[in-house]
């Protein structure tokens, strides 16, 4: 896989996992602040390690937590039309 690890995963194998899975799970793709927790953030930007620290998250239909990014940072890194 060509493209970077992210500082917040702790290994290339751990994100190369979470992109087979999220592949299988969200073919159309998907974000890994979306499957990001709170939680996880704050340890992550403690540590300097969140790249997206102005992530918010919201309850989806099923109850879950998902992440969520600017849209304007989502648009400056040219991942929406």
């Amino acid at each position: 896989m060509s493209q970077s690890k992210p500082r917040c995963f702790t290994s290339r194998r751990q994100f190369d996992l979470w992109v087979e899975a999220a592949q299988r799970i969200h073919p159309g793709g998907s974000s890994f602040c979306t499957d990001c927790s709170p939680e996880y953030q704050q340890r992550m930007v403690a540590l300097h390690r969140c790249a997206y620290p102005a992530t918010s998250f919201h309850f989806d239909a099923d109850g879950y937590v998902e992440g969520r990014r600017p849209v304007e940072d989502r648009i400056k890194r040219r991942e929406v039309a």
